[in-house]
């Protein structure tokens, strides 16, 4: 049996420090025991026994202000006294401090506590409490999005509780029964004197039901919002726990939620004659919520005076009121903006995918403008010096409206992750990040994702992991991630818009594979067959990066073995079709550069390996981006394994450049050749033509030689010529995406450089011993360098390497440490490598400079910025090879300190000295 039913308060852990309630308590009249009010007369079902982290310093607070708990606690409360979490509220009057209307109603049972005997009448509901609310809210929505659950984030604010909704849906329902004039009465409440100045000025308009509207109104919102996003990560499944989380406890809310709205939309239907309910009915009260915040916000710029000069009390508050108003404004178009977009983009169809997404960029692009005027007003708020007494109001209707305690007994008997909450400015400037890029991210792939090539460029792209800010494709959050998944596919459609198999034949196309092998039964097979597996590949790109090499492991690296086997099938096949069978090891070995182990295997393969030089070259992209992985996330640590990712990395950049080498020389021959036989076919035509007006004109009478005949048959080639290039959709397709492979090709090739010269330069540091190779006791080399390439052990083509292959292939490693020229040489040769890369870098970046900016977005696996970032490495790696040099000549070597530094870019180092 568990503590949390034995009812066992030294064993439970879930008891926090008392401080936290009696601060707060004893600041609104209260102690402890009247914050926690029915706590002792509830069922013993175990409400006060729940689980936590045992102490007050793993509550969810700010990272540099204490608006969730106090910085000191007064002297009368001791440090080891603790008490269960507040229980959950029955109804608005549980909660004594709960800003909701302007007077503690007589039949309140507010009355027999602590508070009503020391005089208080209750929290006043204000604009200011409103905004703090509702920023709250967001801040709350900023956490949930970043990863924790909703049970510690959203539902930690009391307004979302089923029990609170349904009162507060209660008592807006019975006032709407009311008389103008009894409204008028219980606005005119009394209050403290500073909030009956502020009263007596506010417009008609503002009034307690409208900031009970816009609370109540603002909680469905959020509620909302967090279902519709817990629908749509747990639809794209891509999410791990470092990423997303849900427990067994949120059900209970969404079942609430489910039950509560089921209501409402019954009301609705026996209440109203309108034809709209649910979602409908609820954006619509927001809108005539917001219409009446900005006649307010309009009747009450007429009050601020223009001159700044004045400082009366009343233009402050005016101010003050104003700018509340604009912030619970942008709080509602914020939580509406995600609601719409989230809305469209989980119900598109192949109709509607480009009118819908064009819509939906603009309107996020307007918003974002607005929301940046949000961040800037909280900005200019905390700039203010004379905001300590609102700091002070901030943090008392925090703690009445929100408790990060509240849910623990439904957490188990397991201490729960600290959960930290970012300070507001912060907070909206992340979601507003998140919002943009909806339409950085998912908007551009589904309008200018019009090929296969392109649309797996913009998912790389997405996935790249950079330490700057700068990036707009940094870190995606798990909502653009998971959006992005659900549209990838739809209506047995690539983004809604086009066949799968079409767009794989076209990307196959442009990688020399001939059309005629999709016009054959077992072409069309194979393409049906291969296109879940290019969905996977697609699919990872979006995956958390810490697990991509898990799904390659488990899944992909597999799939894509089979696939080689059933290509080089489909080609044997193609080739006996046409009665070209033959065999050509050269043209094997050409294919894998220069890997030592290529040609083990290629005379056992057909002469013309069209598809299966497509399938190897996606599978050997696969390989080197989970070498990349395991450098980026440090699996290869040290200067030792970095050498062997490194040269492994090498090995296959290298092959991958020769296939794609032999598969552009053969496309562009076959492509002449087939332009020449159309072009001869086309024009023999002509030629009869002019033979016969030839034959026609014998016995005519004779005169000078028509000398224009050959000038205008070769005209009429070149415009068949051109004629051809410009009407072959197939064609069209290769022009279109020519310079992207091309700058693909540059960056395989720069990268490729790179990993050579880091691996002559980590010889060369071998070999003037400012580093050793480690010595292990309980291994040895081989086995480590084995265990770090296992998951290439299921793969035939290419075959794995081995550490003799290692060996081999840094044979430099052996030379004697005393021969000063052979290391000279190696290091000059890696200095090269480094420049060589360098300058293939800096092309591509003029490229950039030079092209379309919307085309930069396709052009390789790799954006702006990590070109930047790898030309820094190449320089950086220059410079210290330039002061090892000199070391050497100066006999100082074996004295230089060798640091690995990744912080550039994640997937290649500087080795600094």
């Amino acid at each position: 049996m568990s503590a949390l039913d034995l009812m066992e308060p030294k064993m439970d852990g879930c008891e926090i420090d008392a401080s936290y309630y009696d601060y707060y308590g004893r600041r609104h009249g209260a102690d402890a025991d009247g914050m926690m009010k029915n706590h002792n007369t509830s069922d013993g079902d175990g409400d006060g026994d729940d689980d936590g982290d045992g102490a007050a310093t793993t509550t969810a607070t700010r990272s540099s202000t204490a608006t969730t708990t106090p910085t000191t606690c007064p002297a009368t409360a001791t440090a080891t006294s603790t008490v269960p979490p507040r229980p959950v509220p029955c109804c608005l009057t549980d909660i004594l401090h709960l800003p909701w209307s302007k007077r503690i109603e007589s039949g309140s049972t507010c009355t027999e506590d602590s508070g009503a005997t020391t005089g208080v009448s209750g929290v006043p509901f204000t604009v200011a409490r409103t905004r703090i609310i509702l920023v709250e809210m967001l801040v709350r929505l900023e956490s949930f999005l970043a990863g924790n659950s909703a049970t510690e984030t959203i539902y930690t604010c009391m307004y979302a509780h089923h029990s609170i909704l349904l009162d507060m849906h209660r008592q807006l329902c019975t006032t709407i029964t009311a008389s103008s004039s009894t409204t008028r009465n219980e606005d005119k409440a009394t209050e403290e004197e500073e909030v009956e100045e502020e009263e007596e000025e506010e417009d008609p308009l503002m009034s307690t039901r409208l900031l009970q509207e816009t609370v109540y109104t603002s909680t469905r919102l959020l509620i909302k919002l967090v279902q519709m996003i817990v629908k749509i990560v747990q639809r794209a499944d891509i999410y791990q726990e470092e990423d997303f989380t849900i427990y067994p406890c949120d059900g209970i809310f969404t079942k609430n939620y489910i039950e509560f709205e089921s209501r409402l939309q019954q009301e609705e239907k026996e209440t109203s004659s309108l034809s709209f309910v649910g979602n409908d009915s609820l954006m619509i009260k927001v809108h005539e919520i917001k219409d009446k915040w900005k006649l307010w916000l309009s009747s009450i710029s007429s009050l601020v005076p223009s001159s700044s000069s004045s400082s009366s009390s009343l233009s402050v508050v005016d101010y003050h009121m104003k700018r509340d108003g604009q912030m619970i404004c942008h709080c509602m178009d914020c939580m509406v903006s995600f609601l719409e977009a989230g809305t469209i983009l989980t119900s598109l169809t192949k109709d509607n995918v480009v009118a819908k997404v064009q819509m939906l960029q603009t309107s996020i692009v307007d918003s974002v403008k607005h929301l940046q005027e949000f961040v800037e007003l909280l900005k200019k708020e905390k700039e203010n010096g004379d905001e300590e007494l609102r700091q002070q109001l901030v943090q008392d209707t925090i703690f009445s409206a929100f408790d990060p305690y509240i849910n623990r007994p439904l957490l188990g008997n397991t201490p729960v992750r600290q959960i930290v909450f970012s300070l507001p400015e912060k907070a909206i400037e992340n979601l507003v990040c998140i919002y943009n890029e909806l339409e950085s991210s998912i908007c551009r792939l589904l309008l200018k994702g019009n090929t296969l090539a392109r649309i797996r460029r913009i998912l790389s792209n997405m996935s790249i992991s950079s330490s700057s800010s700068l990036s707009p494709y940094i870190k995606l959050n798990i909502l653009c991630r998971s959006l992005i998944v659900i549209n990838l596919h739809f209506d047995n459609r690539l983004l809604g818009q086009y066949d799968f198999a079409t767009a794989i034949a076209e990307d196959m196309y442009c990688h020399a594979v001939p059309k005629a092998v999709f016009s054959t039964a077992y072409g069309k097979l194979f393409l049906e067959r291969l296109c879940k597996p290019y969905y996977d590949v697609l699919k990872l790109y979006m995956m958390n990066r810490n697990r991509q090499r898990a799904y390659m492991d488990l899944v992909m690296f597999r799939e894509w073995n089979d696939l080689q086997d059933e290509a080089a099938t489909v080609d044997v096949c193609f080739q006996n079709e046409l009665g070209l069978v033959g065999q050509d090891s050269s043209h094997n070995s050409s294919c894998m550069g220069d890997g030592s182990n290529a040609t083990s295997t290629s005379t056992t393969l057909p002469m013309l390996l069209y598809v299966s030089n497509y399938v190897l070259s996606t599978k050997i992209g696969l390989m080197e981006h989970h070498i990349g992985l395991g450098i980026e996330l440090g699996i290869f640590h040290g200067h030792y394994h970095l050498f062997t990712a490194f040269w492994y990395r090498e090995f296959l950049l290298s092959a991958r450049l020769g296939i794609l080498t032999a598969m552009n020389e053969s496309l562009v021959a076959r492509m002449a050749m087939e332009d020449q036989i159309q072009l001869e076919q086309l024009s023999g035509g002509q030629d009869n033509y002019y033979n016969s007006k030839g034959s026609n004109n014998k016995g005519k009478k004779k005169g000078k030689k028509n000398t224009n005949k050959k000038d205008a048959k070769g005209s009429i080639k070149n415009s068949l010529s051109q004629s051809l290039n410009s009407t072959d959709p197939w064609k069209l397709i290769y022009s279109e995406g020519k310079y992207e492979q091309d700058a693909e090709y540059m960056f395989v090739s720069a990268k490729r450089m790179l990993c050579r010269g880091t691996v002559r330069f980590i010889v060369a540091l071998y070999q003037s011993n400012v580093i050793q190779k480690p010595s292990y006791k309980f291994t040895t080399h081989e086995l480590t360098f084995r265990k770090r390439f296992e998951s290439f052990s299921q793969i035939r083509q290419p075959p794995v390497l081995s550490y003799d292959d290692f060996c081999q292939g840094t044979h430099s490693s052996t030379t004697d440490m005393n021969d000063i020229f052979s290391l000279r040489t190696l290091i000059a040769s890696s200095s090269e490598c480094f420049a060589t890369s360098k300058s293939i870098l800096e092309k591509l970046k003029t490229d950039f400079d030079q092209i379309n900016v919307n085309h930069c977005y396709f052009v390789v696996a790799g954006s702006r910025e990590e070109i930047m970032n790898l030309i820094k490495v190449c320089f950086g790696n220059s410079l210290f090879l330039i002061k090892l040099s000199k070391a050497i000549e100066n006999n100082d070597a074996s004295s230089l300190k060798f640091v690995v530094d990744s912080k550039i870019n994640p997937q290649f180092c500087t080795l600094k000295l």
